[in-house]
């Protein structure tokens, strides 16, 4: 090529590279604010939020003039709270460092209103009663708390003396008279530890013993100002939780009521963490109750819709594989024949732990194949069956139930344990609670199929099928 030519075609390559440069820059121009139409624009993740968007309602978390009374906060409490005193205590590990800081202050006086932070334990070697057999020496500590005329109940962790109690709202005038009595929890009910006490003598922090110097306490107090400071944090952890919870329902199958217990729990624990500071009613609390009360609604809808569902395809029997093992499983039937929980119960040798058997009112029956290879064992010990395969039964509503699997029928029985070989067919005997049931949640390997359920004749309640 001459030099000409050559330098002719540099010359139109710079051209073509200039061109395509005021052309892009020209497109570019164009389509500025433009989402969809320029091959030139960035691409960008717009997060979006739920259809059904469900914040927060638009309040002010000012700190009331003055703060509730125990009493107050008492009459406000949910039904399922009133048992235990007029406000929940704290976790022991947010408690602590609330213990450190009321005990480092000293102050004379009446307190004022605010919150009782006390550490509560014994000296005492525990009774081992059934804890022994694992090697568990240690108190479960529960605690009876009596104080200006309130009684409150609290629990402490596994195996530790000493544990933390809470108590908002409180005011202490010298004179007032503060005490516990102590049980160690086990298994099969609880032993008494014995009571430990304090008058309140007008100066911070105090303690107490009792039994011997056995118990001991000691108590610190934070007044309400410091501890509407310290809510703030806590209103904005809830807020976060619930913002979250809210942002991401969705019902779950596999999971308890299909996940709708999970929401439930997160709204409650929240709500108990506020209530723990400033007791019940308070408004702060009663802002989030009500987000909570929004965000449960559009849970139960989610559930019942999936129920709903499910009941539309649910099968009538089919095969599950669990651990290599074939089972075929036929209708499943739910029967409230009285005295046929109790016959089973005998008949497989199961032992009851606590109140167990009186909340198992009717059997559902649910035919099994064993198509091999391998036995079929049912433990009516640990209610538990070989290979694992767990059967929850499913309210209308789509509340799972709690069931108890008794034993299998038509194969053998020894001790407690019943079993089907392979080849054999016989029938599944889970003793479920009076509540009615649309399907049975056969769980294997994580992944949930669905039974329809023949509710068969007699009562749903009282003695039931006992």
């Amino acid at each position: 090529m001459s030099r000409a030519a050559l330098y002719d075609a540099r010359v139109r390559r710079a051209l073509v590279s200039l061109a395509l440069a005021l052309l892009c820059t020209s497109c570019l121009g164009r389509c500025k604010g433009k989402r969809d139409d320029s091959p030139f624009k960035s691409a960008r993740i717009v997060p979006t939020r739920p259809a059904h968007v469900i914040d927060i309602a638009p309040g002010d978390d000012t700190p009331p003039a003055s703060a509730r009374t125990p009493a107050e906060s008492l009459a406000s409490a949910p039904k399922g709270e009133k048992d235990r005193g007029y406000a929940p205590a704290l976790p022991q590990g947010d408690a602590h460092p609330l213990f450190q800081r009321a005990t480092s202050t000293n102050r004379d006086g009446p307190t004022g209103p605010g919150l009782l932070v006390c550490e509560v334990g014994t000296d005492k070697a525990m009774d081992q009663g059934l804890k022994g057999l694992f090697g568990n020496q240690a108190a479960d500590l529960d605690f009876e708390i009596r104080v200006r005329g309130q009684s409150l109940q609290q629990s402490g962790p596994e195996d530790r003396q000493s544990a933390y109690v809470t108590l908002p709202l409180l005011s202490l005038d010298p004179g007032d008279v503060l005490s516990i009595q102590m049980w160690d929890r086990d298994n099969g009910g609880r032993d008494a530890v014995g009571p430990v006490s304090s008058k309140y003598g007008g100066k911070l922090p105090f303690s107490g013993a009792g039994d011997g110097n056995q118990n001991h306490l000691v108590c610190g107090h934070i007044p309400q100002g410091e501890v509407d400071s310290i809510l703030r944090a806590v209103l904005a952890d809830a807020d976060q939780k619930l913002g979250q919870t809210a942002d991401k329902l969705k019902a779950a199958p596999g999971h308890q009521d299909f996940g709708l217990a999970e929401v439930v729990g997160t709204c409650d624990g929240r709500l108990r963490a506020i209530a723990a500071h400033v007791g019940w009613g308070d408004p702060r609390l009663e802002r989030r109750a009500e987000w909570c009360a929004r965000i449960t609604k559009r849970m139960e809808e989610l559930v019942q819709s999936l129920v709903d569902e499910k009941r539309r395809t649910a099968l009538a029997e089919t095969d599950v594989v669990v651990e290599g093992l074939t089972l075929h499983l036929g209708p499943a039937r739910r029967e409230c024949k009285p005295g046929a929980v109790r016959a089973a119960v005998k008949k497989f040798g199961v032992h009851m732990f606590g109140d167990e058997e009186a909340r198992l009112t009717c059997m559902v029956h649910v035919p099994v194949v064993d198509k091999g290879p391998g036995p079929l064992s049912v433990s009516g010990f640990h209610a538990s069956m070989r290979p694992p395969l767990s059967l929850v039964p499913v309210s209308p509503a789509g509340r799972t139930g709690r069931a108890r699997l008794l034993g299998v029928d038509g194969g053998s029985i020894d001790g407690n344990t019943s079993a089907l070989e392979q080849g054999a067919s016989g029938t599944l005997a889970i003793g479920v609670g009076p509540d009615d049931i649309a399907l049975l949640e056969v769980n294997h390997a994580g992944s949930p199929v669905y039974l329809s359920v023949t509710n068969g004749p007699g009562p749903a309640s009282g003695d039931g099928g006992r």
